[in-house]
């Protein structure tokens, strides 16, 4: 079926000998030489006895033919975009040399995909011979191809720059059928093609419908990731295949395939049930409800031991996905199909009525999927000061075991560092743009020492540190679903069901005569009618709910826990009168403050410089390395606003091991409020954060309706001395700006307070202040009838409630000085070992 032709001397007389692409020639024609081993030769006069037996192998054949043409297209032109990027000429000029040899390689490349498809289906012996045939039946047939064909569909779309060329190429990948389509738009979307964040949004469907841009509407970046892979597995041992021209390639699916997670029909009863005395549908140990940051964690570490059965529910999907992996990408809450659910808080009332946006994750891992991957436990001293206020087990020398127990740290050693953890984290030697280097120096100048560990527990308080991100070692963004659920653990954890796209409405309780007890959850399919079939699980131990801070005290009231007053005039039968559920809201509030720099300088170059966005794009597609690994935040500035000066240096005594940090600056080398109206320049921000703040918000039902969001108000400078600090924290920003000026660096003004006055920056933190989405204690660890109201006690155990326990940010008695991600697994870790110990004493 395959023979070799010399079909590519059409591109080899087309390379101009003369220009800057001369030195590549030899390496683009050697992989295209590559190409011409899976040449299909439509002889008609081929034999066709045994179709029947041959099918397969063809079908393989044709796998291996797809994966080798898009590889080869894809190397021919990686060399050439990452030298014209260093090339001191105009680049206008190096890009339309670029872009006019890519098109010659896409359109040589389409001609062959088209060939092998047409070829293909007329030797198929089934009497529909169109291509159409191979689409329409790709999901039976072929298991390769299908894996990357499936892909396309699972994820953001490809968006194409605008330029004559990429018109060209979109037009002509608009004209050709099914599966050619396909993948020659995966080809021009990889060379041509870059994410623009900043995009405007596109036409509804309905005003887009005959266009060409319906193309490419469904083509998307996991698709490229798959197919290369395959490409590679061809085309790696070149010598070996030419020692054999006509060898069939039969390459294995690159990335596996993620377990088959239950829907709510297939896990749950469709009536409650109380008899445990068996197994039967619906039944489990423990019931986790949340399938976030902690929640996988969680489920990870119950099912360690074989016999325990475990049921997590999760609302959102998998999102097993190319850009859900890529650092840089993932972070981008505006990409269109965003995992999560958005809507606005009440109204701030202490910053002229501002009305904020609140997010909360759907998808497993949760917030762990998007965030900004930080791995900062936060100040000893603070744990320590919880365990000054009773909160027994939870000073740092408690908790460390915990950090230590899911922590693989790459970069950094030491006794308080982990090493055979699941969750690997490492630091970035180098400070990717000039901006970070230069805030570093000026902190230095005032008096800031430099840390390379921020996680360090006898770190001073006051400090410059470089951060830690959760990543592996090729690259890619590790969530707690992707370290403690990878596909490998599910499968052997037999007893474990992950039932995603699953909304729980309802906390099921019965009465034991001094209390309620918790023993199962009603549930259904995420997005469903309310009229759809509700199932029911019931657990046998206990139910752990891991919503997340704004969700986890939503799912409370809906149950009948919480205030009573609240609860009542909703419709919902009283379970527990519990005033602290919803109540002690805590989040971090930013204020910014921005200066415009070279655009070279910041992640807005991207957006501006196609050649810097294709290389960067292309070296990590490769090689795992380069920007689009690189997290916004490298270093950050945390200080203590008592001993800040007004001159914004500071008196303070670095042997004080009783003191944590209450300000935070975080550089950020982009425009960070969203509203940036000036294309083609570079900004650098510094986001100021109060660590500790006095203020607190609710969170209440909007309707008995478990799918409406519940109203939030974040309640951001209710108490006035929080103004304080937070004035501190700009001036401190401000005077870093100031000193990396005055050592030479190019900054202008853009968006600073107009003065220095307390006026003035008051005025400048209502119009600005934004949220960090670090949602906390609105469940808080803490007695029931202390001063600020307590949800659960030392244990996680709900008061006044049996068998039902929370672990997530909700429970922190006030919000951790740092970013939380690292504290809520710790708190999951905890909380394992809680429920391991609690009933491997207790017979039931």
């Amino acid at each position: 079926m395959f023979a070799r032709q010399n079909s590519f001397d059409s591109l080899n007389d087309d390379i101009d000998s003369d220009s800057q692409m001369t030195h590549h020639r030899s390496i683009i024609l050697d992989a295209l030489d590559e190409l011409e081993l899976m040449e299909v030769d439509n002889d008609p006069n081929a034999d066709q006895t045994d179709n029947d037996d041959n099918e397969s192998e063809e079908l393989e054949t044709l796998d291996s033919a797809t994966g080798s043409v898009l590889f080869a297209a894809h190397t021919s032109t990686i060399k050439l975009i990452e030298d014209y990027s260093k090339m001191n000429r105009n680049e206008a000029v190096g890009l339309g040399e670029v872009n006019e040899f890519v098109e010659k390689v896409v359109g040589v490349v389409t001609d062959k995909l088209q060939k092998i498809i047409n070829v293909f289906t007329v030797q198929m012996t089934d009497t529909t011979t169109s291509s159409s045939w191979l689409v329409d039946n790709i999901t039976c047939v072929s298991p390769q191809l299908h894996d990357s064909y499936a892909a396309v569909i699972d994820t953001a779309p490809v968006l194409l720059c605008s330029s004559d060329v990429s018109s060209k190429a979109i037009n002509k990948c608009a004209g050709w059928p099914g599966v050619t389509r396909i993948f020659g738009t995966l080809v021009v979307g990889v060379h041509l093609g870059v994410h623009r964040p900043h995009q405007t949004a596109r036409e509804p469907d309905d005003k887009r419908k005959g266009t060409r841009e319906d193309a490419f509407d469904d083509i998307h970046l996991s698709a490229v990731e798959r197919v290369f892979a395959l490409g590679k597995t061809v085309d790696t041992t070149v010598d070996e295949k030419r020692k054999d021209k006509k060898r069939l390639y039969r390459p294995t699916t690159i990335v596996p395939q993620m377990p088959i997670h239950r829907r709510p029909a297939n896990v749950g009863a469709k009536t409650r049930f109380q008899d445990t005395s068996s197994p039967r549908k619906g039944l489990y140990d423990y019931i986790i409800v949340g399938g976030g940051t902690a929640g996988c964690v969680l489920a990870s570490r119950l099912t360690e031991d074989p016999n325990v059965s475990v049921l997590l529910l999760e609302r959102g999907g998998v999102h097993n996905t190319f850009v859900m992996r890529c650092p840089l990408l993932s972070g981008l809450f505006n990409q269109e199909k965003h995992p999560s659910v958005r809507w606005d808080t009440t109204p701030l009332t202490a910053a002229n009525g501002r009305v904020l946006e609140i997010l909360t994750g759907t998808v497993l891992g949760g917030a762990s999927r998007f965030n900004a991957m930080l791995y900062t436990r936060g100040s000893a001293a603070q744990y320590d000061e919880w365990g000054r206020q009773g909160r027994v087990g939870w000073s740092y020398a408690d908790l460390e075991p915990y950090f230590i127990k899911s922590e693989n740290a790459v970069s950094t050693s030491g006794n308080h560092h982990g090493s055979a953890g699941p969750w690997s984290n490492q630091h970035f030697d180098k400070l990717y743009f000039s901006p970070f280097p230069n805030a570093v120096k000026a902190a230095h100048d005032l008096g800031i020492s430099y840390t390379e560990d921020v996680n360090a527990p006898e770190g001073p308080c006051v400090s410059c540190a470089k951060l830690h991100v959760t990543m592996t070692p090729d690259g890619k963004r590790l969530s707690t679903f992707d370290a403690f659920l990878p596909p490998s653990v599910i499968r052997q954890r037999k007893r474990l069901d992950i039932c995603s796209n699953t909304l729980v409405t309802k906390i099921d309780f019965e009465a034991d005569g001094i209390q309620a007890v918790a023993c199962g959850v009603f549930f259904k399919p995420f997005n469903s009618p309310a009229i759809e079939q509700t199932f029911y699980a019931r657990a046998r131990k206990e139910i752990i709910v891991c919503c997340g801070a704004i969700e986890t005290p939503h799912l409370l009231l809906s149950s009948g826990i919480g205030a009573k007053d609240h609860i009542s005039k909703h419709g919902i039968k009283v379970i527990k009168d519990l005033p602290g559920v919803g109540h002690n809201l805590q989040d971090h509030a930013g204020i910014i403050i921005t200066y415009k720099v070279p655009l070279s300088d910041s992640f807005h170059s991207l957006e501006n410089s196609f050649t810097r966005a294709s290389t960067e794009f292309l070296k990590y597609l490769i090689r795992g390395r380069g920007l689009f690994t690189y997290p916004t935040l490298q270093v950050s500035i945390f200080a203590k606003s008592d001993t800040l000066g007004s001159d914004a240096k500071f008196s303070f005594d670095h042997t004080n091991r009783e003191a944590f940090p209450d300000i935070e600056i975080m550089p950020i080398p982009s425009e960070a409020t969203y509203v940036r109206s000036q294309k083609s320049q570079g900004f650098f921000s510094f986001i100021c954060v109060p660590l500790r703040p006095k203020s607190s918000g609710t969170i209440e039902l909007h309707s008995h309706d478990p799918h409406a969001s519940p109203k939030v108000d974040l309640g951001f400078f209710t108490d006035v001395t929080d103004f304080e600090v937070a004035r501190k924290a700009l001036r401190l920003g401000m005077k870093l700006g100031e000193k990396m000026r005055a050592n030479g660096y190019q900054m202008e003004d853009y968006l600073i307070p107009a003065g220095d006055s307390n006026e003035q920056l008051d005025t400048f933190i209502r119009q600005g202040v934004r949220t960090t989405y670090h949602y906390s204690s609105s469940c808080r660890m803490a007695p029931e009838h202390d001063a600020v109201p307590g949800v659960v006690d030392d244990e996680l155990r709900v008061h006044g409630v049996s068998r039902l326990r929370i672990a997530d940010a909700s429970i922190f008695p006030d919000v951790v000085a740092t970013h939380l991600q690292a504290p809520v697994v710790m708190v999951a870790e905890k909380c394992a070992d809680m429920l391991k110990k609690t009933w491997s004493a207790t017979s039931w």
